[in-house]
């Protein structure tokens, strides 16, 4: 199973660097979302305290979109918004490209509704917020994952009548979070593992809206993967939870397998970016160091149960986790993979593993990445690149043939 796509609802101007999501920073997402690092002491500017739930509209527009770039990758599709524009590409066996058919798409298709400023890929489902911080979803819906009280899947998008003054969102695999204006969090889909944060017992529910995570909080960032959650409080606090058998909630040895309320990561408060992938997490400084934690392969020394540094670099300032992958951007410059890489997913221009990250082949100034199961897609200003894996047209470069570089879409 792929790794959740967090969203990048941030603004990862790499100058001042957000994720599935998120998270990165994503360019004028910042701008145009307050971003995704949301500022847990500022009222929503609309004077709502709380998210809308009787199913009515959300207000009118209140974000510019014409700044607003997003990335985010699903496990075999890909989603993209451009200055308000969302196009979607690859596998749509449930509707996840929210084209209204289930037509797999080789190249990006361009949705004829809606404004958008952050989105985010699941499995075979997407959510994404509009222009007026509404959250909309489409695809596959068997956990609830689309949270709007049923189990059907969609091919077009739908509001999520329980939420409005969303400001960043992340999805992975069958679950969804969001945080709103007032920094609550919020969270749906499957929690047969307690990744919705709801202190329930096993096996729990899935649920199929919105429900607060508990104890509630200030929560300024969010990274959802396949059983387990991660978040950021106000303070800069990390905290964890749902599965944990291979320590992917990175709160050390003698630890119980599920954990189904929010669990604090050590004791540092200067946590600034964070992913989470199926087995392992991963999260930076505010000084730049990159710590992972759990099992998969951006972990060089194998299983870790508790957060350690990854490489000698110390000015990371974004950071995507798959199931078998992970990247990374510094803020000298560089886009840096490692972890599996038998697909290409690296863009090493090999398929050789890496257990170090190594700089990949874009040279460009980025302001996204994310990573799917076994490929990667990155943008700058002006395109969307990927490599890897491409059978279901999940890289979106108008072919199903696999690259080992980072290609431009069309």
């Amino acid at each position: 199973m792929r790794r959740r796509s967090f969203s990048i609802a941030l603004s990862l101007a790499l100058a001042g660097c957000a994720v599935r999501g998120p998270l990165f920073v994503l360019d004028a997402s910042e701008d145009a979302l307050d971003g995704a690092l949301v500022d847990a002491d500022a009222p929503a500017e609309d004077g709502r305290d709380a998210p809308a739930s009787e199913g009515g509209a959300c207000s009118t527009p209140v974000v510019d979109s014409t700044r607003a770039f997003d990335l985010s990758l699903g496990e075999s599709h890909g989603c993209a918004i451009d200055r308000g524009a969302l196009r979607c590409w690859g596998a749509n066996d449930e509707g996840a490209l929210g084209a209204g058919d289930t037509v797999d798409r080789t190249s990006p298709t361009a949705l004829t509704v809606g404004r958008w400023v952050a989105v985010a890929a699941g499995d075979d489902s997407t959510c994404a917020i509009d222009d007026a911080r509404a959250v909309w979803c489409w695809g596959a819906n068997g956990s609830g994952q689309l949270g709007l009280g049923d189990t059907l899947a969609r091919s077009r998008p739908e509001r999520v009548a329980a939420l409005c003054d969303a400001r960043l969102i992340s999805g992975a695999f069958d679950h969804y979070c969001v945080i709103d204006g007032a920094s609550r969090l919020y969270c749906w889909g499957r929690n047969s593992e307690g990744q919705l944060g709801q202190a329930d017992e096993y096996p729990g529910r899935n649920a199929l809206a919105p429900l607060e995570v508990m104890p509630s909080g200030r929560w300024r960032a969010v990274a959802t993967g396949d059983g387990h959650t991660c978040a950021l409080q106000s303070d800069q606090s990390l905290w964890c939870w749902g599965r944990n058998p291979d320590g992917q909630l990175g709160l050390g040895a003698g630890t119980s397998i599920q954990i189904r309320s929010p669990q604090r990561v050590g004791t540092l408060s200067d946590w600034e970016r964070l992913d989470v992938a199926q087995d392992q997490s991963c999260a930076i400084r505010a000084g730049g160091e990159l710590y992972c934690w759990g099992a998969g392969d951006a972990l060089p020394l194998g299983l870790q149960r508790a957060p350690v540094r990854i490489g000698a670099f110390g000015d990371w300032s974004t950071v995507a986790v798959s199931t078998f992958a992970a990247c990374g951007t510094r803020r000298a410059g560089g886009l840096y993979c490692w972890g599996r890489n038998a697909e290409g997913q690296l863009g090493l221009g090999t398929i050789e593993p890496r257990t170090e990250p190594a700089l990949a082949t874009l040279g460009a100034t980025l302001t996204g990445l994310s990573l799917g199961r076994f490929h990667g897609c990155a943008r700058d200003a002006t395109a969307v690149y990927c490599t890897g894996e491409n059978n279901r047209g999940q890289l979106g470069v108008g072919d199903r043939n696999r690259r080992s570089v980072f290609t431009a879409q069309p």
